[in-house]
């Protein structure tokens, strides 16, 4: 199954390519930063003075432009238009080195120096040192005049041009990393490297990435877009998803401790084969090649729609999972193969800990749907003190038992020391049949603009109960309570990864 694996491994040319005909940016150009046209940073002011009263009066256009200006060594921003956007960009190669201004101005009335350059044309200018701007004055006074104005303070990333220009820089920094992990004889480490190179490697298929802050009193939007370069793997990637509306958290029961919720529609697509690969990674050289199989099943079985809950609370974690499935006597069949792979204990390395994998006695229903379960035990005695103590909170003292099942079209998993029970909630609310998952109510307009969007996936945070599990919380003055939604789309060829934190979630933080 598609989406079943991710809850194991975690428990268009058109939106890439510059219009035709236009300038491609100079190899040289590493990043572009821009707060927005006039008045773009009044959201981000609203947004911080409804946490806290006048802590927004530093945000205005009249102290950042001048900021800007001091970058590339103006003494003022005498001639600039204040009217018009502005955008500061990082060159690096070629001889030339530091940050430039673009911007529509008088370039007589500029306040220079010796040591800035200006290049101009059609009242625009580009602005620093001679050899940056000479990089790049061409392209930036054919682009920036023309593009539409931006709305929200923006940062661009051009990835390509990073890649090459920093390729030792990160070569040196991916192994200091990794030898460190493996010095301290980190159990991650193995799992790192491949999160790594993945993460390279994605890269790699990376025109550039654009960091948006949007804000207005209510809430605050962080979003990253990665513009995947044409036919890529992450091209292909982004190509294959779908939009969700969610409605698979209608399939799942009331919860009063989950503190995260995710839901939506993903396909592994071309990264199929390396999620299989991490999973036999993460379960060692020693796991039978049916585990991965059983994953691999898992997947073909599945419509890729999925949603979940989870929380933790005094008796270890609990989790209620439901999928879409599309062959359920190919899914029934996979599950039997499973249950009988671990008849006999089955112990295998996870992330260097040795976990056993056994079938319980016995099995029940629940309004006529099977409910067979298995135990993970794991054997906490070899691993550091703080990190047993956190692997016995999350699994309620070192076994967990799962249910996992199927019925109408839909597969099943429950976690946890009451995974019975959450079993038969989450059959009935599937059915109709009991209470169904609701979001709290200052996320129901965050969905609603997510479903507009056309994202496909959703994780929300349920901050309140987060607290109450969390003793360090409890003991604060803070009474933390809220949500926060974290999203990802790719309805115009772009890998959308939104946060939207409302103002009300964030002042909660402050005692």
């Amino acid at each position: 199954m598609r989406a079943l694996l991710i809850a194991f491994v975690i428990s268009g040319m058109g939106g890439v390519a510059a219009a035709r005909g236009a300038m491609s940016p100079p190899a040289e150009l590493i990043t572009v930063f821009t707060p927005g046209a006039p008045g773009s940073l009044d959201g981000l002011r609203d947004f911080a003075n409804a946490m806290k009263p006048g802590s927004g009066m530093m945000i205005n256009d009249a102290l950042i432009v001048p900021a800007l200006a001091a970058e590339v060594g103006l003494t003022g921003a005498g001639g600039i238009d204040t009217t018009s956007p502005l955008y500061l960009a990082y060159v690096d190669g070629g001889g030339a080195k530091g940050w430039v201004l673009i911007a529509k101005a008088d370039q007589t009335k500029l306040d220079t120096t010796a040591s800035t350059s200006v290049a101009a044309d059609s009242g625009w200018v580009v602005v620093g040192k001679a050899a940056a701007v000479k990089k790049i004055s061409k392209y930036a006074l054919a682009t920036f005049p023309t593009q539409a104005a931006p709305t929200a303070p923006t940062a661009t990333l051009y990835v390509t041009q990073v890649l090459a220009r920093y390729k030792n820089e990160i070569k040196n920094a991916q192994a200091a990393a990794i030898a460190s992990m493996s010095a301290q004889n980190n159990m991650m480490s193995g799992l790192a490297q491949s999160y790594v190179d993945g993460l390279l490697a994605a890269a790699a298929d990376t025109d550039r990435v654009v960091v948006t802050l949007e804000a207005d009193k209510a809430s605050a939007a962080l979003e990253l877009v990665l513009w995947p370069r044409f036919k890529t793997r992450l091209d292909k990637f982004v190509k294959t998803q779908h939009a969700s509306d969610y409605a698979m958290l209608d399939k799942l029961p009331a919860s009063t401790s989950a503190w995260i919720a995710i839901a939506g529609h993903i396909e592994a697509g071309p990264y199929r084969q390396g999620m299989l690969e991490l999973a036999s990674r993460m379960y060692g050289a020693g796991a039978p090649p049916e585990l991965v199989k059983f994953f691999d099943n898992l997947m073909k079985a599945s419509t890729a729609e999925l949603a979940m809950t989870m929380g933790i609370g005094k008796n270890g974690m609990s989790l209620e999972y439901v999928f879409g499935v599309e062959d359920q006597k190919s899914l029934d069949t996979t599950l039997a193969k499973f249950f009988d792979l671990i008849a006999k204990p089955k112990t295998i390395d996870v992330l260097g800990i040795p976990t056993t994998l056994q079938t319980d006695p016995g099995a029940s229903d629940h309004d006529g749907v099977s409910l067979r379960s298995y135990s993970t035990t794991y054997d906490l005695s070899k691993v550091p003190a703080t990190q047993a103590a956190a692997m016995k909170q999350m699994v309620g003292g070192g076994t967990i038992h799962t249910i996992i099942g199927s019925f109408d079209q839909l597969g099943f998993m429950t976690q946890g020391a009451d995974a019975a029970a959450d079993a038969g909630r989450t059959i009935d609310a599937a059915r109709g049949k009991g209470t169904h998952y609701a979001a709290p109510a200052d996320a129901k307009d965050l969905l609603a603009a997510s479903r507009a969007r056309k994202d496909s996936i959703v994780m929300l945070m349920d901050f309140g109960a987060f607290a109450a599990m969390n003793p360090a919380m409890q003991a604060s003055k803070a009474k933390v309570k809220g949500s926060m939604l974290m999203t990802v789309g790719f309805a115009d060829g772009g890998l959308h990864l939104r946060m939207v934190l409302p103002a009300a979630t964030a002042k909660s933080f402050t005692p």
